[in-house]
């Protein structure tokens, strides 16, 4: 049992358990699987992507909210977690594409993807190159280009380079640039370093 505090400070339960996990060396993927108690929609599915300030816990534990809800969820893991980038330098997408496709393979005719933030910007790039896979996309606070890769320290170093690529090849992407001490801008979005 893992324990987080909400808005008001206050501990919450979350009862984290999948009904099946997922590791990287044998799956291609790092993620877990939660599935309803009553699927209200059956053959359907989910992928849950957080951002890059979240750990794995907490897109586990908004994936449990979806499957409250009777929505058969996947949470995936894509940085920070062991054998995984703990940067974003040409990172491929076709992570995405693993767990999407075990998804498929396994029953679920359709697979959503839902991300917020950096997790938003992937979900966005993953269904605009794999339609046929991909079905239903929402997008939470995604950046409106693909931006440039940048390793996350406490200011993120920027890397010449995408955050992503698609079968080898690096993505267009557009540059950040520096405005102020603390914010930078790509495309015609200003962040605040402290955010990345």
């Amino acid at each position: 049992m893992r324990f987080f505090k909400n808005k008001n400070q206050e501990l919450i339960k979350a009862d984290l358990k999948p009904n099946i996990n997922f590791l990287l060396n044998e799956n291609g993927f790092t993620g877990a699987l939660f599935k309803p108690d009553q699927e209200l929609y059956p053959q359907k599915a989910i992928i849950i992507l957080g951002g890059t300030e979240g750990k794995f816990e907490l897109t586990k534990l908004l994936a449990k909210q979806f499957t409250k809800n009777g929505i058969t969820t996947m949470a995936l893991a894509y940085f920070n977690e062991p054998g995984l980038p703990d940067h974003f330098e040409n990172n491929p997408i076709e992570y995405i594409e693993n767990a999407a496709l075990w998804l498929k393979n396994n029953g679920y005719s359709k697979v959503g993807i839902w991300g917020i933030s950096k997790g938003a910007e992937l979900a966005l790039i993953s269904a605009s190159l794999m339609p046929n896979l991909i079905s239903t996309v929402v997008a939470v606070c995604p950046i409106n280009i693909v931006p440039q890769g940048f390793m996350k320290n406490k200011l993120p170093k920027l890397l010449h380079c995408s955050s992503w690529s698609w079968r080898g090849n690096e993505l267009p992407y557009g540059e950040f640039y520096l405005l102020h001490r603390n914010t930078i801008r790509c495309g015609h979005q200003k962040l605040l370093l402290e955010k990345l």
